[in-house]
This record gives structure tokens, sequence and C-alpha cells, in this order.
């Protein structure tokens, strides 16, 4: 970003701000989310991420979260 896309990132950043880069940064994160999740074997071991997990405890969380609705 710094040396390949320097002059779009100047530009970028003169007029949007510190946002640019945040905004950007979002965008790549989101496409590779839609890559990985996408792949069958990624969600065949995400099904199994609840047995490593302790449920109680995200329980609790989604129960704390409603009494401060």
């Amino acid at each position: 970003m710094i040396v390949d896309c320097r002059t779009e990132l100047v530009a970028a950043m003169k007029y949007e701000g510190d946002k640019a880069i945040e905004t950007s940064f979002s965008v790549v994160g989101e496409v590779a989310m839609r890559g990985i999740m996408g792949d069958p074997e990624v969600a065949k071991n995400l099904q199994s991420l609840p047995t490593y997990m302790d449920t109680s405890k995200l329980e609790k969380l989604g129960k704390d979260v409603a009494e401060k609705r």
C-alpha cells in the first residue's frame, strides 16, 4: 500500500482522511472472509467449533446483553 499504491493512498487520505484506510481494510477483510467461508473444508471444521467452546459462557453473555437493552 505504501509502495505500490502510494499515489492513491496519499489522495485518499488527503480527501477522505484516515477513514479511507479503515474503509479499505474493511473491504479487503470482507472479501477475504467470503473466500474463506466459501471453502467447504472451512465450513465443515466450523461445525466442530462448539466442541472446543464453553457454550455456557456464551449463553450468559447473551443474557447479560439482553438485560442491558
